[in-house]
Formats: C-alpha cells, sequence, structure tokens
C-alpha cells in the first residue's frame, strides 16, 4: 500500500508543517505518556498525597484529550 500527501505551497505551508512533524509530536505524546506513569509508579518515595492526586488528574486529562483525537499507546504497537 502507499499513500502520497500532496500540499500547495504556500497556502498550505502549516498542514505541510504538521504532516512533516507527526513523527516527532507523536514521541513528544509517548514520552510524556511514559514520564507520566513512571513518576506514579514512584509516587511514595517523591510525592505528597496531593501531588500524586495531581499528577494522577494530570494523567487522566492527558489520555482524554489524546482519546478526542484518536491518539493512544496502541498505535506504537
Amino acid at each position: 500500500m502507499r499513500a502520497i500527501l500532496e500540499f500547495s505551497l504556500p497556502e498550505d505551508e502549516e498542514l505541510f508543517n504538521v504532516a512533516c512533524k507527526g513523527r516527532d509530536l507523536w514521541f513528544v505524546w509517548w514520552n510524556f505518556s511514559r514520564f507520566l506513569k513512571e513518576e506514579l509508579d514512584n509516587d511514595g518515595e517523591r510525592y505528597s498525597d496531593e501531588e500524586v492526586r495531581v499528577l494522577e488528574r494530570v494523567r487522566n486529562r492527558f489520555y482524554e484529550i489524546s482519546d478526542e483525537y484518536g491518539i493512544n499507546g496502541e498505535l506504537m504497537s
């Protein structure tokens, strides 16, 4: 299978840049996802109960927003 994206430049420059940076954006998402998981896995060592609750809220909202755009960890496998 082959997919070809075409852009009319300079009119579509913003869309072109998003398409070109998609892989980088994916790795930003993946690394932040892993960071949140690792921080919460080590919660007893570093954070107060309130800080853990805040991290959990951030993580939950992060995944809610990701789900709204159809982005999840399954894309990585």
